[in-house]
């Protein structure tokens, strides 16, 4: 059996900025398309913080916009 695994994060860069995707300049359309021609079907996690958005306080609201950012990387 072969696991395998991905994280992700966006950035503008020139910074190692963990921010969630959609918030820099990666092309999220290239990767989805990747993804999908790969059939990648292994798990994907998020490694971000607030970049960006520093203004989100509570935890609660971080992870939910978090989980709205992820689903839009689904490509199936």
């Amino acid at each position: 059996m072969i696991c395998m695994a991905l994280h992700l994060h966006d950035n503008d860069g020139t910074a190692e900025w963990h921010a969630l995707p959609f918030s820099g300049n990666i092309d999220w359309e290239n990767i989805k398309a990747k993804l999908k021609s790969a059939d990648y079907r292994g798990s994907i996690a998020l490694e971000v913080d607030n970049k960006n958005f520093e203004n989100i306080k509570e935890p609660e609201q971080f992870l939910q916009f978090a989980v709205e950012r992820a689903k839009k990387l689904i490509y199936r």
